[in-house]
C-alpha cells in the first residue's frame, strides 16, 4: 500500500486527514517509468490521475504539425487531471525526461469516492482547482514571455 506520508506531500492532497487518505490509498498503484516513456498522448481517453513522486516529466501540445512544452514537472506534482473533471480526452502529451516514479488513481473510481465522501470531494476540488489555475497562469506567463511588445492589439 501506499505511504500516507508521501501523498500528503502532493499538492493535490495537502489538507486531506489521515481517514481521507485511507480511503484514497487502495486506489493507487504505484509506478516506475522510464526516460523516453510517453505516459498518455494529447486526444487519448483521460482515464488515470498520475502523482508525480519522483523524476522529471514534460507536457507537451501539438498544433498543425509544431510541438510546443506547456510545463516541465517535478516531483510531488500531478497530471493527467482531465480524468478526474471529466475532460474526456488528455489535452497534452506527458513524456519522462528522466526515470521517474509515480501514483496512478482511476479517475472514476475518485469519482465515485468523492461523490460516496463529499467533504473529500470539496477538499480535493478546491485543491485541483488551485492546481488549474496554477498551470493556466505558468501557461499565460509563458505565453507572454513569447509575445514581443507590439503584437498585442489593444483595440
Amino acid at each position: 500500500m501506499i505511504a500516507t506520508n508521501r501523498l500528503k506531500q502532493v499538492e493535490i492532497f495537502e489538507g486531506l486527514t489521515e481517514d481521507q487518505i485511507r480511503l484514497l490509498a487502495p486506489h493507487m498503484r504505484e509506478r516506475h517509468y522510464r526516460s523516453g516513456e510517453v505516459l498518455f498522448r494529447e486526444g487519448q481517453p483521460a482515464r488515470s490521475l498520475i502523482v508525480l513522486l519522483e523524476g522529471f516529466v514534460s507536457l507537451r501540445a501539438e498544433r498543425d504539425g509544431e510541438i510546443t512544452m506547456l510545463a516541465s514537472l517535478r516531483g510531488r506534482q500531478i497530471l493527467g487531471w482531465s480524468a478526474v473533471v471529466g475532460g474526456g480526452a488528455y489535452r497534452a502529451t506527458a513524456i519522462c525526461l528522466e526515470d521517474s516514479a509515480g501514483i496512478e488513481l482511476d479517475g472514476d473510481d475518485l469519482q465515485q469516492l468523492c461523490e460516496a465522501h463529499p467533504a473529500l470531494g470539496v477538499r480535493i476540488l478546491r485543491q485541483l482547482g488551485t492546481v488549474i489555475a496554477d498551470r493556466l497562469d505558468a501557461t499565460r506567463r509563458q505565453l507572454a514571455r513569447r509575445l514581443r511588445p507590439g503584437l498585442i492589439s489593444h483595440g
